[in-house]
């Protein structure tokens, strides 16, 4: 629990908070489709484009893959 609450920190100071708010949420409604992990990923970054973020490929993996360890790691 630790290394998530740590993991969040940095994340949101790095991407920002709203921004890893929105990619936890749509995380969590992707985890549910019956689609692959890359297909997950793709559709995630195409909803921050649509919701106007405009953030490099990096920090967009970055904030995904954390709020996928910190979703499942609530579990």
């Amino acid at each position: 629990m630790l290394k998530s609450f740590l993991l969040q920190s940095i994340i949101k100071w790095l991407v920002g908070g709203a921004f890893f708010d929105d990619v936890k949420v749509l995380v969590k409604r992707a985890f549910d489709a019956n689609i692959s992990g890359e297909q997950k990923k793709e559709a995630v970054r195409q909803q921050l484009l649509m919701m106007g973020y405009r953030v490099s490929d990096f920090l967009i993996n970055l904030a995904i893959e954390s709020a996928v360890y910190v979703l499942k790691s609530k579990k």
